[in-house]
């Protein structure tokens, strides 16, 4: 059996595999945390976790550890001890996802934001998906949209 994309999840053409239903399972309800191994999720999984709940997810990557955190429809709250453990460890913010379809969804936020938690994790870049799969890399200055065919187009910032 083919697994769904987020895009099929997304427009309720398809449904999360045993993986990702077992991954919701552990990350209930907003704020939410979980401790996994680095081969139990990779960022389509994040993907496809946001286009069936609507809600954002992060992922953080310390070897061969990560922590998934749930948030809301509007970001995702951490915990100031959890951050301060991300910052002294030396966690590295793998990914996180934005709702929505657009390829503005795939833009860095706001103020504070996406760029003031790579600062304070002292971290050059990191990953945005939306609802959909679309990628976005993005560092302290631009964002950088990966198409399907790994061609990189510049987005325009907000």
């Amino acid at each position: 059996i083919r697994q769904s994309s987020p895009a099929e999840i997304y427009y309720q053409y398809g449904d999360l595999s045993n993986r990702q239903k077992w991954l919701l399972e552990k990350l209930p309800k907003s704020e939410s945390s979980v401790a996994i191994k680095k081969t139990d999720i990779n960022v389509r999984d994040l993907a496809s976790l946001t286009a069936k709940t609507g809600d954002e997810f992060a992922i953080f990557t310390l070897g061969s550890k990560r922590i998934i955190l749930r948030g809301n429809s509007r970001g995702v709250e951490i915990d100031p001890v959890l951050f301060n453990k991300f910052t002294t460890e030396r966690w590295r913010w793998s990914a996180h996802t934005h709702p929505g379809r657009s390829d503005i969804a795939l833009n860095a936020s706001g103020v504070p934001g996406d760029r003031d938690v790579l600062n304070r994790l002292n971290q050059d870049k990191s990953l945005i998906l939306n609802s959909t799969g679309r990628r976005n890399v993005f560092d302290q200055n631009d964002n950088q949209l990966i198409s399907t065919k790994t061609e990189k187009n510049k987005i325009k910032k907000k």
